[in-house]
């Protein structure tokens, strides 16, 4: 980067100066060990602690003191290479084709059938789920990772 100066004394103006400067920050970050892939949960030992320069890669790099255990990947990540913000997501509480609880309530009454997930998603999210008995297609919330609740 270019920095820029005004040399002053007092308060009369001296000069100005353009210094170039090489500028870097060096952080321990997460580095594969191995072809990690696509949908893969993460876990720690798959990573070494590294520094590296976080100003010479394209995008933010997960730091060595982030737990990794509620990610997984999003894309492949191949040995040697830090792990990226931009190659995680956190882990659906549910994923697209998994049986789970369809539950209506109100009151004292409470409904509940067996519906498929047609989405990935996670506690509080809204995604379309499929009634198993009347192959409807409904919105229902996620309460947990067997349960999803829609309202009437």
């Amino acid at each position: 980067i270019v920095v820029h100066l005004r040399v002053l004394c007092g308060d009369e103006p001296q000069g100005e100066l353009q210094l170039p400067v090489a500028c870097r920050l060096h952080r321990e970050v997460l580095v594969a060990r191995r072809k990690l892939s696509r949908g893969e949960a993460l876990n720690r030992d798959d990573f070494e602690l590294q520094v590296r320069d976080q100003l010479e890669s394209p995008a933010p790099m997960v730091p060595a003191g982030e737990s990794v255990a509620a990610y997984e990947l999003r894309a492949s990540v191949p040995p040697g290479q830090p792990l990226l913000w931009r190659d995680v997501d956190l882990k659906p509480h549910v994923r697209r084709g998994q049986i789970v609880e369809l539950v209506a309530s109100e009151g004292f009454m409470r409904i509940a059938i067996k519906a498929e997930a047609l989405e990935n998603g996670r506690s509080g999210d809204l995604i379309a789920v499929r009634n198993l008995t009347s192959r409807k297609d409904l919105q229902a919330r996620i309460i947990d990772e067997q349960t999803v609740q829609v309202q009437f």
